[in-house]
C-alpha cells in the first residue's frame, strides 16, 4: 500500500484519491479523466460569469450606499463643528490669526505624489477650509505666509512651479471671494511683501486680487507673498528716516503733514509730550517728540506693511517646527503662539479647535502684558 502512493488496494495500485499540487500541501483531488476535468472548467466559469454579473449588478447600489454614507458623515462633521464653534464662541475668540502653513513638501514626499506642486495645491484647498472656519468663529482678519523671500533660494523649477501655482491659486482665489457666498462675508485681499521681485503674472494676479477685493470691508486677508519681516522692518525704517530727514529740512514754522493718514498736530518742542507719555502718540511734529522712543515705534509700526491690520493675537505653525522663521516678528510679540504637529494638508478643524483653545487658555495673561506694554512710559 505504501508503495503504491496511499492506496488500499492489493497489489500495489493506486486508491481513488490523489494528493494535489506538488507538494501535497493543497489537500486530495478525486482522479478523473479529460472528460470530467472540461467539465469543471465549464462549470467554474459559469459560476465566476454569474458572480461577476453579480457583482457588477451590485455596484450601483453600491456606489449609491456609499455616496450616502459620505453625505451622513459630512453632515454629523458639519454639525459637530457647529456645536464646537458656538462652544468656542462662548470663550475669547481671537481677532486676528497668522498661520504658518508649513508641511507642502513634505507631505508630497510622504505620500509619494510624485510632484512638490500637488502639495502645494492641496494645501491651497487647506486654506480655503480654514478661511471658512475661521471667518465662521468671527476672526476678522487672517494673515498667512506663502512665500518668504528665502523661497527663492531654492532650486529654478521648483520655484518657477510655484510662482506659476501661485498665479493661478490668486486668480481663483479672487474669483471665489466674489462668490455671492464670500461676498456676504466681504473678504478684503491684501497681498504683503516685495512685489517687485515676484514674476509679471504673478504680480498682476496679485494686484488683480487686491483690486476686486477692495470694496469689500467685512473681513481681512493677507497673503504674505515674498515677504520677510526682516525686510519688512529694515524697509519700515528707511521710511521713517526719509520721513525725518524731510521734517528737519522744513522750516520751524511750516506745518507738518500728517504721517500715513493720521492727524498732523503741530505743537510747541517739549522734552516729551504729553501723548508720548501715556504712550498713545499720533503728532506728526518731530520736534515736540523727537526725544521720545515710542514716537518712533508708533512711526515704524505706520510703516510696516500690515498697518491697516491689528497685532495677531494668535501665531499658529504647522509640521512639528517650532520657530517662526522670519514671520510678523515686529506685530507678534504678544500674540499665543501655538505649534502643531501635522503637515499643513492634513490639517482639520479638530487641529484649529487645539490652536484656538491654547489661545483662550493663554489669552489674557498675553493681552494684560500688551496693555501694561502700551502704558509703559519710554
Amino acid at each position: 500500500a505504501a508503495a503504491g502512493g496511499g492506496g488500499g488496494g492489493a497489489g500495489g495500485e493506486r486508491g481513488p484519491w490523489v494528493h494535489g499540487g506538488d507538494d501535497g500541501a493543497r489537500g486530495c483531488r478525486r482522479e478523473g479523466g479529460p472528460e470530467e476535468d472540461s467539465s469543471s472548467a465549464r462549470a467554474r466559469g459559469r459560476a465566476k460569469s454569474a458572480a461577476d454579473a453579480g457583482v457588477a449588478g451590485l455596484r450601483p447600489a453600491i456606489a449609491a450606499l456609499a455616496a450616502c454614507c459620505a453625505s451622513a458623515a459630512s453632515a454629523v462633521h458639519a454639525s459637530l463643528r457647529s456645536l464646537a464653534s458656538a462652544v468656542l464662541q462662548r470663550g475669547a475668540v481671537p481677532r486676528h490669526v497668522a498661520i504658518i502653513m508649513d508641511g507642502n513638501r513634505r507631505f508630497s514626499v510622504a505620500r509619494g505624489l510624485g510632484r512638490v506642486a500637488e502639495g502645494h495645491a492641496l494645501g491651497y484647498t487647506t486654506m480655503v477650509s480654514v478661511l471658512d472656519w475661521l471667518y465662521d468663529l468671527g476672526v476678522s482678519t487672517v494673515t498667512v505666509y506663502a512665500f518668504s523671500i528665502e523661497n527663492f533660494k531654492r532650486p529654478a523649477d521648483e520655484v518657477e512651479t510655484l510662482m506659476s501655482l501661485a498665479r493661478d491659486k490668486l486668480r481663483e482665489l479672487a474669483s471665489a471671494l466674489n462668490s455671492r457666498r464670500a461676498a456676504a462675508r466681504g473678504v478684503r485681499v491684501r497681498v504683503i511683501g516685495d512685489l517687485e521681485l515676484l514674476p509679471k503674472g504673478v504680480r498682476e494676479a496679485a494686484e488683480a486680487a487686491m483690486a476686486a477685493t477692495a470694496h469689500n470691508e467685512g473681513a481681512t486677508l493677507n497673503i504674505c507673498l515674498s515677504y520677510t519681516a526682516r525686510h519688512e522692518i529694515a524697509a519700515a525704517v528707511h521710511t521713517v528716516a526719509r520721513q525725518l530727514r524731510a521734517e528737519k529740512a522744513r522750516p520751524e514754522t511750516e506745518g507738518r503733514p500728517p504721517v500715513h493718514g493720521q492727524d498732523s498736530r503741530v505743537h510747541a518742542p517739549s522734552s516729551a509730550c504729553e501723548h508720548a507719555r501715556t504712550r498713545n502718540c499720533k503728532c506728526a511734529d518731530v520736534r515736540s517728540c523727537a526725544s521720545s522712543d515710542k514716537y518712533v515705534e508708533d512711526l515704524i509700526e505706520r510703516a510696516l506693511m500690515t498697518d491697516a491690520s491689528e497685532p495677531p493675537d494668535l501665531l499658529l505653525r504647522t509640521s512639528g517646527e517650532t520657530r517662526l522663521s522670519d514671520f510678523m516678528l515686529w506685530q507678534g510679540g504678544f500674540a499665543v503662539l501655538v505649534f502643531l504637529d501635522v503637515l499643513w494638508p492634513d490639517f482639520s478643524f479638530r487641529h484649529l479647535l487645539w490652536a484656538l483653545l491654547q489661545y483662550q487658555r493663554h489669552s489674557r495673561a498675553c493681552e494684560a502684558h500688551a496693555r501694561a506694554f502700551r502704558r509703559a512710559p519710554r
